[in-house]
């Protein structure tokens, strides 16, 4: 039995990836595209180790990081999630908490692709919803 789009990018956010479980789920020529209201992330990386190179870009500005997605809609090949970050900042100890948007393609149920964007609202237009 096949995993739908959403079911695998629920398993990549409930193993956060960084673990070599989750980057299986991971195409080997994966992009992601951090927005730059994204901190501590803006730019493009490339591959495995750019998947993680994100990660650890952001663990860099915060730490004590959760990402629970709150909302996955399948829109064909693309998955919209809604996901509430809570970090804090690692030098000013600030308590973050901010509902995000990420935009993740798949093929053959691999992810091929990842826009982080820093508000539900700017994945919503990414994919050509509103609202």
């Amino acid at each position: 039995m096949t995993q739908g789009n959403a079911e695998v990018v629920a398993r990549i956010y409930g193993e956060f990836a960084l673990r070599e479980e989750g980057l299986v789920l991971i195409d080997p020529d994966v992009v992601i595209q951090q927005d730059p209201g994204v901190v501590g992330t803006e730019g493009t990386y490339h591959g495995h180790a750019g998947f993680v190179q994100s990660i650890l870009d952001i663990g860099a500005v915060f730490e004590d990081m959760r990402f629970v997605p709150e909302k996955l809609t399948e829109i064909g090949d693309r998955v919209l999630a809604t996901v509430t970050m809570t970090a804090r900042g690692r030098e000013s100890g600030v308590e973050l908490r901010q509902v995000l948007g990420h935009v993740w393609t798949l093929r053959d149920g691999l992810v091929v692709r990842v826009e982080a964007y820093a508000s539900a609202a700017e994945a919503l237009e990414a994919v050509g919803l509103s609202e």
